[in-house]
C-alpha cells in the first residue's frame, strides 16, 4: 500500500506542472504600454492596424501609442490606442466584440483586464528596455535626369518606423511604415553633388542618419 500511495504521488506531480504551466497568466496590475500593452496589440491588432493601415483603408492605427514623438514626421497621423478598448469589449449588436471581427478569436480575460487596468491608470507610457534605433538602406541609381531611390526602413524590436529621405535641400520622401519602397526624383533642377540624409522615428525617439550611416552623394550632372 505505502508502494502504491508513493507512484501514485510520482504519477500526478508531472500532470500538476502540466496544468500549472497551461494555465493561462494573470492580468497586469501595473501595465505601460511599452511592457505590457504595446506585446498585446503586437500579437492581435498590427497584422491590421499597423504602418499598412492608411493604404488598406483602416481608420485606426495602434502601433504607437502617440504619433507626436515623431514631431513633424507625424503629421497627418494619429494613433487610436487610448481608445481601443470598447470595440474589445462585449457588445450587444454582434454579441461580442467588434474587434477583431469572426472568425478572429478575441482577446483573452487576462488580456482584456490588462488593457482595463492601463486605462484606469491613465495609459502609462513606461520605457522600452534596451530600445534599438531603426535602421535604413538606400541604394541610388541616376539615368539621365532621373534619380530612382529604393530604400529599407526596419527596426530591431519590431517598433513602426516614420522615415523622411532627403536628397539635396530640395528633393524629399516621406513615408510612415516599416518595409521596402522605391521614389523616383526629377534632377533637371539639380546640378552638383546632392547628399543623401534621413530621419526615422520608432515612436520613442528621432534618429538622422548621413554619409557616416552609408547614405551616399548623387552626382547630379
Amino acid at each position: 500500500m505505502k508502494l502504491q500511495n508513493a507512484f501514485l504521488k510520482v504519477s500526478f506531480a508531472p500532470l500538476a506542472s502540466i496544468i500549472a504551466a497551461c494555465s493561462p497568466p494573470g492580468a497586469v496590475q501595473d501595465p505601460t504600454w511599452a511592457d505590457d500593452v504595446y506585446p498585446i496589440v503586437q500579437g492581435q491588432c498590427l497584422h491590421c492596424h499597423g504602418g499598412s493601415a492608411e493604404k488598406d483603408g483602416e481608420s485606426y492605427r495602434l502601433d504607437m501609442i502617440d504619433f507626436a514623438v515623431c514631431d513633424d514626421l507625424g503629421i497627418g497621423l494619429d494613433s487610436y490606442a487610448t481608445l481601443m478598448l470598447p470595440v474589445l469589449e462585449f457588445d450587444d449588436v454582434v454579441k461580442g466584440p467588434l474587434m477583431p471581427p469572426a472568425p478572429a478569436r478575441p482577446l483573452e480575460a487576462w488580456q482584456l483586464e490588462t488593457i482595463r487596468n492601463w486605462k484606469a491608470a491613465k495609459s502609462p507610457l513606461g520605457k522600452p528596455t534596451n530600445n534599438h534605433s531603426p535602421t535604413l538602406t538606400v541604394e541610388t541609381k541616376v539615368s539621365g535626369s532621373k534619380l530612382t531611390l529604393s530604400y529599407l526602413a526596419s527596426d530591431p524590436d519590431g517598433d513602426p518606423v516614420l522615415g523622411e529621405i532627403k536628397v539635396g535641400d530640395n528633393l524629399w520622401h516621406r513615408f510612415s511604415s516599416a518595409g521596402s519602397g522605391r521614389v523616383t526624383f526629377d534632377l533637371a533642377n539639380e546640378s552638383g553633388k546632392l547628399q543623401v540624409t534621413a530621419r526615422l522615428c520608432d515612436g520613442w525617439k528621432i534618429v538622422s542618419l548621413d554619409d557616416s550611416d552609408g547614405l551616399n552623394t548623387v552626382d547630379a550632372k
